[in-house]
């Protein structure tokens, strides 16, 4: 252990000895690829429970038999829920989300990152433990299961803030691209996972294993987050010397060092490029968040099964984080080469993106085979993977300190289409059967 260089305060008040590391072992493994990957994890918890309540409302407003001929005995199919008390459900974790993200993205600057996203993680995965107490409970039922939801909003309101902040400490700035697409492709493999595996737990062994199954799988994660994730470099216990100095020397002082200066919210909200992000956001939220909430039930009422429909819900965000992962890859080679500008690759990215998926959107509107619909709409959400590498990492470009308050502030905008958006749904499709289960039925194109 060698003697401490010099001392920083932490966002705690305590020392940061710099120089006490542990030397790079034979098989040593960098820490800050440990912390990322636990990070994408997180993600990829968090958001695979968000879809929990899309695929079981399935049988919460499902009015004939199953198609295998067996009969509805589970409790949850005798609520009287309505297409507007879902679109509600739905909503009022978004209006959670609204109220707490920039709150909590202040809340970044003063306090570690790494505890706040740890904490997020596991408080919301066991609030997630309550919600089949509250729906098979007739006293609770649908209005303690509103309160549950609107607390998850809250608590999640600081996941992506925090993982910005832990994300601007912990990566070389030449590995901000790859880095950043890694961490955030959980956002969209989390539905993947979470559509695949609330569809067969909910067809082969109970709607309710579907919460119990997301909760208990973010309680273990933490267990791993507390012991292996640590603040910043300075303070990881068996990170290399060699490493250490990397990212210090990559990132620099400013970057890593917390310093008690006040949030420059001016130069924030009179800057053009946060503006862009914001439009940015809300297109990207509005068209995320109604898959996220209403895909489900589009592929059953394609006449898909149950399990079906997870499976084939999940194919957008798989083939979704594949384009993430390129393109985080393309965009940090690109922005290697002196001729190319990092807001010329920005800009590109995100052009793409965007572009393919409205054409494949406009294409799908008109395709009335049911295949041919899970390829264009598979298409068309996973080449929008690619705007990842564009607007969503450039929150570190403009400002590395204070990525997670742009990041609260371009998300709270954004979040207002995760309220109005299920609550648009359910009124266009007010007087629409799901027992048909017909094409002219389609929760998202209903004319």
């Amino acid at each position: 252990m060698e003697k401490s260089e010099f001392l920083d305060e932490t966002t705690d008040g305590q020392k940061c000895c710099i120089g006490s590391t542990s030397s790079r072992s034979e098989c040593y493994t960098p820490k800050r690829y440990v912390v990322i990957a636990l990070l994408f994890l997180g993600m990829v918890i968090c958001n695979a429970q968000r879809v929990n309540i899309g695929v079981t409302v399935i049988e919460f407003l499902e009015k004939a038999p199953r198609t295998n001929g067996e009969e509805c005995t589970s409790n949850i199919c005798k609520l009287n829920w309505s297409h507007q008390k879902v679109g509600f459900l739905h909503a009022i974790f978004y209006i959670g989300l609204f109220i707490s993200q920039i709150p909590f993205g202040y809340l970044v600057t003063t306090f570690a990152s790494h505890r706040l996203f740890g904490g997020c993680v596991l408080f919301t995965c066991l609030a997630n433990l309550l919600i089949p107490l509250s729906i098979s409970t007739p006293v609770l039922s649908y209005g303690f299961t509103c309160f549950i939801r609107l607390l998850q909003g809250l608590i999640e309101g600081v996941l992506y803030p925090s993982c910005y902040d832990v994300l601007r400490i912990w990566s070389l700035p030449e590995e901000k691209s790859r880095m950043g697409a890694t961490v955030l492709t959980g956002s969209y493999i989390g539905p993947t996972i979470g559509m695949v595996v609330s569809g067969l737990l909910t067809d082969y062994c109970g709607w309710a294993y579907v919460f119990y199954a997301h909760g208990l799988a973010g309680v273990i994660w933490f267990c791993f987050w507390a012991f292996l994730a640590y603040e910043r470099p300075c303070l990881h216990p068996t990170i290399s010397i060699d490493e250490r100095k990397l990212i210090e020397a990559r990132q620099g002082e400013v970057a890593l060092i917390y310093e008690h200066g006040k949030v420059p919210w001016g130069s924030i909200f009179t800057s053009l490029p946060v503006y862009a992000l914001i439009i940015c956001n809300f297109a990207r939220s509005f068209v995320f968040y109604m898959l996220l909430t209403n895909q489900p039930m589009y592929f059953y009422v394609l006449r898909f099964t149950i399990a079906e429909t997870g499976v084939y819900s999940s194919l957008p965000y798989a083939v979704m984080a594949l384009f993430c992962i390129f393109s985080g890859m393309l965009a940090d080679f690109m922005m290697s080469k002196p001729w190319l500008s990092h807001t010329f690759v920005r800009k590109m990215f995100t052009s793409v993106g965007y572009g393919a998926e409205a054409a494949f959107f406009f294409a799908l509107a008109l395709i009335e085979d049911q295949y041919m619909a899970v390829v264009f709409l598979t298409l068309g959400v996973g080449l929008s993977g690619i705007a990842i590498a564009g607007w969503q990492i450039n929150h570190l470009d403009l400002a590395p300190r204070y990525a997670g308050i742009l990041v609260a502030i371009t998300m709270t905008f954004g979040t207002l289409a995760g309220v109005f958006n299920p609550l648009i749904v359910a009124a266009m499709t007010h007087d629409k059967e799901i027992v048909s289960r017909g094409l002219c039925q389609n929760p998202l194109l209903s004319k």
